[in-house]
């Protein structure tokens, strides 16, 4: 949810709208607080006065600090290696998917997201390595390793390309579709891990 409230910071930029967000610090883990002061450029103690938070942090950069690399996948997860085509990548997915109790609805949006980024990594990252697909915690997540360099912007996908030709449309449709979708440049490539709640 942090990540999201400091993305608003750059997606309301360009309209004339102010958003407040209430907090009870009295009763509030304090590493809540930490966040909301470091998410929001403006803070108020309650009383009518505003200041400028001291902590608040430019979305860009906060972002790459709350995204670091994930565990990789469980040793027993599924995984489909260099899948040589769309369609067989996405029907693992749903497979996958199916077989952990992802409704059908659910497992369409998992691997329409999956798909764009799958597109993306066939054409700008050199190929997929590997898809895996498992059930965790409640969710399923779908991870895709590729040897591209990545995605130097962390706020990819997280605007709506101005028009509909413009590059990123994919990116963007698939952060819709999925609970959440991280992008983590490594030493060997790229990886995408999508989550999906059960």
């Amino acid at each position: 949810m942090d990540r999201y409230e400091s993305v608003l910071n750059t997606v309301l930029a360009p309209f004339p709208v102010s958003l407040v967000c209430t907090y009870d610090t009295s009763g509030l883990d304090p590493a809540i607080v930490a966040n909301a002061r470091r998410t929001h450029p403006v803070v108020s103690d309650g009383n009518g006065s505003e200041r400028p938070s001291p902590d608040f942090r430019d979305p860009g950069e906060l972002l790459r600090t709350w995204n670091p690399e994930p565990p990789p996948p469980p040793a027993w997860a599924p995984r489909l290696a260099q899948p040589t085509d769309l369609s067989s990548a996405r029907r693992f997915l749903r497979e996958e998917a199916a077989k952990a109790g992802v409704t059908s609805e659910r497992a369409m949006d998992l691997t329409m997201a999956a798909n764009e980024i799958l597109t993306n990594a066939l054409r700008h990252g050199r190929g997929v390595v590997a898809i895996w697909g498992w059930p965790e915690d409640g969710r399923f997540l779908c991870q895709i390793q590729d040897d591209g360099p990545g995605i130097a912007d962390p706020l990819a996908g997280y605007v709506p390309p101005a028009d509909a030709m413009e590059a990123g449309r994919g990116l963007w449709l698939a952060r819709q579709l999925v609970d959440l979708l991280q992008i983590v440049p490594n030493s060997r490539g790229t990886t995408v891990r999508l989550y999906v709640d059960r």
